[in-house]
């Protein structure tokens, strides 16, 4: 399948209404900042009827983005495939590259960090703690080292991480949906 990649500098600005530009990273990275004009709907989300019609009414051409470009074009056959009687690109890059490009976003700093980023700074603040711990207390710390390693390993294989859910529930992440 033919992937067809546009650059942001190709993009910007964005004068034909019949360009939608679609974010495929979750909401709560969504909401902490984005193209301006964009619509979020999370790669999971993207299947044949995720968008109304009324959404898709004059639509010519869709660019999807995530952070990076990695997901969408991890996900490419997915996205060219859903859409499939309307133009798809991927934007070059993603956030990152339109970010450097020196163009807008929306930003709102005052949404918390995305959740698996305080996953990791939670559990890589155990680990750190717990190994300092085992050299300077006791060696017994090292064993909590080795099972937030464990935790770490076995969610990633899984997809199901509990710290997640807990950290989800915490009050500063309360407008996560």
């Amino acid at each position: 399948m033919d992937v067809s990649f546009i650059l942001p500098l190709d993009v910007y600005p964005i004068s034909d209404p019949g360009i939608l530009l679609i974010d495929i990273r979750e909401h709560d990275e969504w909401r902490r900042g984005h193209i301006p004009g964009s619509i979020s709907v999370p790669v999971d989300k993207i299947k044949p009827g995720c968008l109304t019609e009324r959404t898709l009414t004059g639509i010519h051409t869709i660019i999807f983005h995530c952070q990076d470009g990695m997901c969408t074009v991890n996900n490419k056959e997915k996205l060219l495939t859903t859409f499939e009687s309307i133009e798809t690109l991927l934007l070059f890059g993603g956030m990152n590259n339109w970010e450097s490009s020196g163009l807008p976003v929306i930003y709102d700093r005052n949404q918390p960090l995305p959740l698996m980023r305080q996953v990791h700074i939670t559990a890589g603040a155990f680990i750190l703690i717990c190994t300092l711990a085992g050299a300077l207390l006791a060696s017994e710390f090292y064993f909590v080292s080795a099972f937030v390693g464990g935790w770490l390993l076995f969610s990633g294989i899984s997809g199901w991480c509990e710290l997640a859910k807990l950290l989800a529930s915490m009050p500063w992440n309360r407008n996560i949906k």
